[in-house]
């Protein structure tokens, strides 16, 4: 069809044992990760869209920490390409250790605009907020993000 489907997926296991001289302490380090992703664009068009499901594990020898994630986004060209504006929505799960699991949502918008044909200007913007159903011990906090670049090619 009209339509191109792109689907990516990967594993990665990364372990790393630190030994080290007998008076500094040894560590050991497991890093999980697993995604897979959808993506969606016709083949002659202006827009493209993807949803990603992701799982990352990272387990030290005193601690470790997990998170679930979806992520959707994606852009759409205008102006025959001069100008790019993009969204994404991220929702994740994050689990430390002992501490109460964290509702995370992420929103980002940004774009890409041609100055000259080797100049481009970026902008971003990102709002966070992670939220844990226990206040007394959870973290509850609102990050914001923005960002404005130059792309210069030669």
């Amino acid at each position: 069809g009209d339509l191109r489907h792109l689907l990516t997926a990967s594993v990665s296991i990364d372990a790393f044992n630190d030994l080290t001289i007998a008076s500094i302490p040894s560590s050991s380090n497991t890093t999980t990760s697993a995604s897979a992703t959808y993506g969606l664009s016709p083949r002659r068009g202006q827009w493209s869209a993807r949803l990603t499901a992701s799982y990352v594990a990272n387990d030290l020898e005193t601690f470790k920490t997990t998170m679930q994630g979806i992520t959707v986004g994606g852009r759409y060209r205008l102006f025959d390409g001069k100008l790019t504006p993009d969204a994404t929505v991220i929702i994740s799960n994050n689990v430390i250790q002992s501490m109460p699991e964290e509702l995370q949502l992420t929103l980002r918008a940004g774009v890409i605009g041609s100055i000259l044909e080797t100049l481009q200007a970026t902008m971003r913007f990102q709002w966070t907020n992670v939220q844990s159903d226990d206040t007394v011990r959870g973290r509850s906090y609102t990050e914001t993000l923005t960002s404005l670049g130059l792309r210069w090619t030669l």
